[in-house]
């Protein structure tokens, strides 16, 4: 059959019917014969007539992959592509760019060219993911991290589910971060994250870290006003709106912005202290007592929850006493709390310093009495009996009575420092030195911090000397403060006195050689 064909072809009429004989030729040789170098040969004259043949252009690629023939199937691959980008549907052009990449990247070793053939690829159909995978493991492997992250937008955009698209996109960031060490370049691929779900934890603190460290104040705003709309619990939303205010005040030096945020803020929960401190300061700074009192006024109107109307009430209270020096207008307010809770501690604190601020002191004792009873925190008992015994001391001219509510500050509370000072100052003014020495050793045990224990500790020794005429004790006393602070001049200059005394000369001259060492270093 083969050497009929091959008359036929030198007697064929035209180059027409020389190509099917030809063609004929190249498949009988290939799939019948088994003889490839002869189907090749006929293929290559179906190509001397027409070099855009692309069917004998692919049978010469199947050869050649068959064989194992790299140079010569590369070549044919990109001949397809030469002639047939205007005749061949886009799939197929795409089919040999992926083709010819692999070969580039396997067999050639090329990764340059691979990575322009997979591009080409990409370009014809966005949603090639087998392009992208090799695409970002070329750039990987070359350490071309801009190029890479470029493959990771071109595949973010083209996926279609969420989760997938959101995982990709804290892929950029992290290539810029870590690969790139430059993290400010991911942002957009963060804010695109907010964009798919506004909840995003780790998009939100990254964002709220770049803009910081970017100093872009007015994206931050923008950025908390954003998942605030989207967060549906209070204290999130409360503390979202702080954090505006926050950057309003301190960075874009705005307190009227810092002040509507703040509002905004406490509207959302008229209970949150931390909130209510930061308006009343920020109040304060812009003078907008009067459009807070009105917006709290207003509020107290509408409000039915009780806890949320008892804050609104000792806010404006307070304001209204502290504040605006009207102390007259805290009592409407005061009664509404105590209509509502008659045990509230904090309203009965507001009538104590109402009377207080306005020397009513026989009725600030009745309330303090009253306070006394319904505070149920040891430490915050203690405290009122500490400012009853005061009242008592100084303006009811009653000594033995405040001497009673100090020692029962005590009993609630033994270590309340407030009650061991107060008994402290009685015990100095009566000259009782045991009962000093006992008040002065308790302040001592009950005080935390190593500075206020040694001044304590030097009050002991002082009273040993001074008042309980007791040498040897206030001596053990100073070496004790000694051992803690090596360089306390008081302590030396207290057993400096008691050597002297003593004629203890050797012991003098050892604390003077001390004091002299802490002066001259």
């Amino acid at each position: 059959l083969v050497e009929i064909l091959d008359r036929e072809s030198i007697i064929a009429a035209d180059d027409d019917a020389r190509v099917r004989i030809f063609a004929d030729l190249g498949r009988i040789w290939y799939a019948k014969l088994k003889n490839a170098d002869n189907a090749i040969e006929n293929w290559r004259r179906v190509l001397e007539i027409e070099p855009a043949n692309t069917d004998a252009l692919f049978a010469l690629i199947e050869i050649y992959r068959a064989s194992n023939s790299t140079p010569e199937l590369v070549e044919s691959l990109q001949r397809v592509i030469e002639v047939g980008t205007a005749t061949l549907d886009d799939a197929t052009i795409e089919t040999c760019y992926m083709q010819l990449g692999a070969l580039f990247e396997t067999a050639l070793e090329q990764p340059a060219d691979a990575i322009e053939a997979f591009n080409k690829a990409l370009d014809l159909n966005s949603n090639n993911y087998d392009a992208m995978d090799a695409l970002e493991r070329l750039h990987g492997a070359n350490g071309e991290w801009v190029e890479q992250v470029q493959v990771y937008e071109r595949r973010a955009d083209a996926l279609e589910a969420p989760e997938a698209k959101i995982a990709t996109l804290i892929t950029i960031a992290q290539t810029w971060a870590q690969k790139q060490e430059d993290p400010d370049r991911g942002t957009s691929a963060y804010q695109r994250i907010l964009g798919i779900d506004p909840t995003n934890v780790l998009a939100f603190n990254q964002l709220e870290k770049l803009h910081t460290d970017a100093e872009r104040w007015d994206e931050l705003c923008e950025l908390y006003l954003t998942r605030h709309e989207h967060a549906t619990e209070t204290p999130m939303r409360v503390g979202l709106l702080r954090k505006v205010a926050e950057v309003q005040e301190k960075h874009l030096n705005d307190k009227g912005q810092a002040f509507d945020a703040l509002s905004l803020a406490w509207e959302e929960d008229y209970t949150d202290a931390k909130t209510s401190q930061e308006l009343e300061r920020v109040a304060g700074l812009t003078r907008k007592w009067n459009e807070l009192l009105a917006t709290a006024n207003e509020a107290l109107q509408n409000v039915t929850d009780p806890q949320q109307k008892i804050a609104l009430c000792l806010a404006c209270a307070r304001w209204y006493g502290e504040q605006l020096g009207h102390s007259e207008y805290a009592i409407p307010y005061f009664n509404q709390v105590m209509g509502l809770d008659p045990l509230n501690v904090a309203a009965m604190r507001g009538w104590a310093d109402l009377y207080r601020s306005t020397q009513q002191w026989a009725l600030l004792a009745q309330k303090l009495g009253a306070l006394a009873e319904i505070t149920a925190n040891p430490s915050d008992k203690a405290g009122v009996y500490v400012q009853m015994g005061d009242l008592a001391q100084q303006h009811l001219g009653l000594p033995d009575q405040a001497r009673s509510f100090y020692l029962k500050a005590l009993e609630t509370d033994p270590t309340h420092i407030g009650g061991l000072e107060a008994l402290e100052r009685v015990y100095r003014e009566s000259g009782e030195s045991n009962q000093l020495l006992e008040v002065l050793r308790r302040k001592a045990d009950a005080l935390s911090t190593p500075e206020d224990v040694l001044r304590a500790k030097l009050q002991i020794a002082e009273a040993y000397e001074d008042r309980a005429g007791n040498v040897d004790e206030a001596i053990t006393v100073y070496l004790q403060v000694l051992q803690t602070d090596s360089g306390s001049l008081k302590a030396m200059k207290g057993l400096e006195r008691l050597y002297s005394q003593k004629e203890a000369w050797p012991d003098l001259l050892q604390v003077l050689e001390r004091q002299y060492d802490v002066v001259t270093t």
